[in-house]
């Protein structure tokens, strides 16, 4: 190639580049990369230039800041970054949890990109919409500066709860979240002007210099209590619960003692002279990393110490070696076996719209996620520590951004639908106070169950003073002397689901209420009964209810009943009156039998205790026995001995059977 062939190509190629850096540097956009000395582009001596990296620094930076001077007249290589023009991706700056204060504003700060090549997109405008406990209450909108980037302020003037903050462009969407410093104590309906009773859960670490009460800031006089399961017994007036030191109200000082310290992870009951909002006073601290509470054998009150959603199953987890390894496991990879060592996995918790405990049994809530400030049910099989972990979740429903899921009838999706072998009785007790109800406790049946205790029964959290709470028995059991204690020794439940029904499957009912409550009125939805069984409430004050006919029926304020399923040949015994003469007998008779020992059977419509004396011909009482009787068939052994231990002789005895108000009076014979 000749000498002027390679320079007119090089002219052509300089030319070229000239054009390409025209196009460059025509740009609006003005960023440099790094300075570097005859590099070829254009004089630079605008302070407006925007440096994204400089020699020895990093970051975005302005001319004005550099740590060095572009001189003029040197060259220097200008990067120009590509402008984007769709805006279909948002991107949060920052974190997208954040905490506010009711009545202030919180700034939310997202950039506009281009997905396909991370652009930034000016005057891009991007609708926000503000849900506030699950709700929306606004929506306004705002437009990307020349840098593609937003910064958007919101009010949070709606209460001290949980606001969720969309931003959308098209389809790009960004979530925030936005909890408040202080959760919302809303006034009691019909007390005024008394606040509802509310379990709050410390979101950061209160100030442990501070005790008792001035670890919180509050408006109004205030009762506070927490929860011990560890206590032997329950008071008859404060269950096992345990009031803060410095309450000012001496009426409600718990004889069961006194707590002096809030603790993150753990839930407490809350309530004020009027409506107001809870907050932590002095210097709280916040929680960042993995954080673990110990728990007792029995129900435990507890909390999420984060400032944001955790997932239960996912960032829980429970560690069984309170003295190191093996370490904790998520209680979604518990095992059955391990669960019914460590943990029932199935929380509670109130519902302050409801006043009264929520829980997932049979409810459209498939997952349970931990809203910051909320206090939580649950029952610990054993001693334990369960180890909260950071995660940070947005809520993925409104029932999780309230607390509250319902509950689904089987009829629509619900557990429970209608089979012989998977049912569901719903059982729904009202008060003549509306917020005094529980809406929440069943019984039924499923292929895996027992009669027994079993993981297909859910406990029963404690209640509050003031609450109503319908209880249910093991199937086929009798009552027990701790009714009350939330799913303690008493076997008693917010589920108890036993095994499918093959002959007749009776369930005591207990119904509990607080002083001052007149009358209850128990409802029940029986739409989930299998066709061919029939369902009986017995023990009331109008005899036996046929629950398929009536739905519902007035009782005492509180009140022990019988709940029988089964088919219409097998119920005879529990609908007949109590020890009527059809159903009661001994035998054999004469006895007595192989094994020296002769056997009562009687009927009774509900559970009950029964005594059974026997005379001689002369009205001499020769012996005396005393047995508690469950609804339905029960029998009653008698080994033919007196009161001393001595086998009776031949002869005709009387007997005379009695539980409650009724009794029966016959005839048996010994023949030896």
């Amino acid at each position: 190639m000749t000498r002027q062939k390679r320079l007119g190509l090089a002219l052509i190629l300089i030319a070229a580049l000239g054009l390409i850096a025209y196009a460059v540097l025509s740009s609006t956009v003005h960023q440099i990369t790094e300075p570097v000395i005859s590099t070829g582009g254009d004089t630079l001596s605008s302070p407006s230039y925007n440096l994204l990296a400089s020699v020895g620094q990093t970051g975005t930076d302005t001319l004005a800041g550099a740590s060095y001077v572009l001189n003029t007249g040197l060259f220097y290589f200008r990067h120009v970054a590509p402008v984007g023009t769709v805006g279909d991706s948002l991107v949060i700056v920052g974190d997208a949890h954040l905490v506010g204060t009711g009545g202030g504003f919180v700034t939310l700060v997202l950039d506009v990109k281009d997905s396909s090549n991370g652009g930034l997109t000016p005057n891009a405008a991007v609708t926000f919409t503000v849900e506030y406990e699950g709700s929306q209450v606004a929506t306004d909108s705002a437009t990307s500066d020349t840098a593609g980037r937003i910064s958007k302020s919101v009010s949070l003037s709606s209460g001290d709860g949980a606001y969720v903050i969309t931003a959308e462009r098209s389809a790009a969407r960004a979530v925030f979240v936005v909890m408040m410093d202080k959760r919302r104590v809303p006034a009691h309906p019909t007390e005024t002007p008394k606040s509802k009773w509310v379990m709050i859960a410390p979101f950061r670490k209160p100030d442990t210099s501070l005790t008792g009460l001035n670890q919180l800031s509050y408006g109004g006089t205030p009762i506070s209590y927490s929860y011990d399961p560890t206590l032997a017994s329950a008071h008859a007036t404060f269950n096992r619960y345990k009031s803060v030191g410095n309450q000012p109200e001496s009426t409600h000082v718990s004889a069961n003692g006194t707590f002096s310290q809030y603790e993150s992870g753990r839930a407490y009951w809350f309530r004020s002279s009027g409506a107001t909002s809870v907050g932590l006073a002095g210097s709280p601290s916040a929680v960042t990393g993995a954080f673990s509470v110990r728990l007792d054998s029995g129900a435990n009150m507890i909390g999420n110490p984060f400032t944001h959603f955790i997932d239960w199953l996912d960032d829980v987890a429970v560690d069984t070696n309170l003295n190191g390894p093996p370490g904790p496991i998520t209680l979604r990879a518990l095992t059955p076996a391990q669960m019914a060592a460590t943990i029932d996995t199935r929380l509670q918790w109130r519902s302050q719209t409801a006043e009264q405990y929520v829980n997932p049994f049979a409810a459209s809530e498939t997952a349970v996620q931990l809203k910051p400030w909320v206090g939580f049910w649950v029952k610990a099989n054993a001693s334990c520590s369960i180890v909260y972990y950071p995660t940070k979740r947005l809520p993925q429903t409104m029932p999780v951004k309230q607390q509250s899921p319902v509950y689904t009838p089987p009829f629509e999706g619900g557990a429970g639908g209608g089979s012989v072998s998977n049912w569901r009785l719903r059982l729904m007790a009202y008060s003549d106070v509306p917020e005094i109800r529980d809406e929440y406790a069943f019984l039924g049946v499923a292929p895996a169950a027992s009669d027994g205790e079993d993981a297909n029964d859910l406990w029963k959290a404690p209640g509050m003073m003031g609450d109503m709470q319908v209880w249910v028995g093991e199937a086929r059991s009798t009552p027990s002397p701790l009714v009350g204690e939330g799913g303690g020794g008493g076997k008693y439940y917010a589920a108890s689901i036993a095994s499918p029904v093959k002959t007749a499957t009776a369930w005591p009912v207990v119904v509990t209420s607080p002083a001052g409550v007149k009358s209850a009125t128990l409802k029940w939805d029986a739409a989930g009964l299998p066709d061919g069984y029939e369902a009986y409430l017995i023990g009331g004050p109008a005899g036996p209810v046929n629950m398929r006919q009536s739905s519902s029926l007035v009782l005492e304020s509180a009140i022990t009943l019988t709940v029988v399923v089964g088919t219409p040949e097998y119920l005879t015994a529990y609908l007949a009156a109590p020890l009527s003469k059809e159903n009661t007998f001994v035998y054999p008779n004469p006895g007595p039998d192989p094994a020296g020992a002769m056997t009562f059977k009687y009927s009774l419509q509900s559970a009950a205790d029964v005594t059974l004396k026997i005379f001689d011909v002369a009205g001499r009482l020769v012996k005396e026995l005393a047995a508690p009787g469950a609804a339905g068939p029960n029998t009653l052994t008698w080994d033919t001995t007196n009161k001393h231990g001595q086998k009776l002789g031949s002869g005709v005895y009387v007997y005379i059977l009695q539980s409650g108000g009724n009794k029966i009076v016959d005839k048996m014979a010994i023949v030896r």
